[in-house]
């Protein structure tokens, strides 16, 4: 069974360019601080998972960071829990 933790070990180790804090799940979403790098990712999990929706990053006003997109799976596979 794939977890987020594992979700997150298989983008990490084929993307060199991604890095472990520029991506977090909230919500059953993944949130990125970084529009390209979302993009990056979007690309890998589309190969393995279909499509793969982007949108407008909602921050919160109790937020220290930052967030420019989220990733969401328009239907979630088997096995990966949010």
């Amino acid at each position: 069974m794939i977890k987020y933790t594992l979700l997150k070990e298989k983008i990490l180790n084929k993307l060199s360019a991604i890095e472990k804090n520029d991506f977090y799940l909230l919500e059953g979403k993944l949130i990125f601080r970084n529009k390209e790098k979302s993009l990056i990712v979007k690309e890998l999990l589309e190969k393995d998972y279909g499509d793969i929706v982007v949108l407008k990053a909602n921050n919160h006003n109790h937020w220290t960071g930052k967030y420019e997109t989220e990733l969401f799976f328009t239907n979630l596979p088997k096995g990966i829990q949010a």
